[in-house]
């Protein structure tokens, strides 16, 4: 049995990520070994445009991941190098949900999730509106910033 701890620890001394604030990213993979399916999610430490994975997770099913298992990947990472070592968490349109982003806030983490064109939000007046309407504006390689 590996010690998962151990290898991250091993990980982000090697590139030397102790000193400063990580920008984190999750992804995940699936793809087949012969007759097996695997799945797995995969919390990487974002270093000169690459992803260094740091934890990964066996998910024993196919399909997304949820946010319990999200939030497990990332109390790992703070459990060994603390929520003030994260800059902020990229994801992509996957890594959505109402109790995962609470749990970010809660912990003062930024995240930077993907969002498709038709996902919808509740606006100030608490009507709801696509996504896309925040970036009507935006021409490309523009970006915006949305609290």
């Amino acid at each position: 049995r590996f010690d998962y701890d151990a290898i991250a620890r091993m990980i982000m001394q090697m590139f030397g990520f102790n000193e400063q604030p990580l920008y984190l990213t999750l992804d995940r993979t699936n793809w087949k070994w012969g007759q097996k399916n695997l799945n797995i999610l995969v919390l990487a430490v974002v270093y000169k445009g690459t992803a260094i994975p740091v934890y990964w997770l066996v998910l024993n099913k196919q399909g997304n991941s949820n946010q319990r298992e999200r939030i497990a990947q990332m109390n790992r990472f703070i459990s060994q190098f603390g929520s003030h070592s994260i800059q902020g968490i990229l994801g992509d349109r996957e890594f959505i949900g109402q109790h995962w982003w609470e749990w970010l806030h809660a912990h003062n983490i930024p995240f930077f999730m993907r969002m498709k064109a038709n996902q919808h939000y509740l606006d100030k007046q608490g009507r709801s509106r696509a996504v896309r309407h925040l970036f009507s504006d935006l021409k490309p390689p523009s970006s915006t910033l949305n609290p």
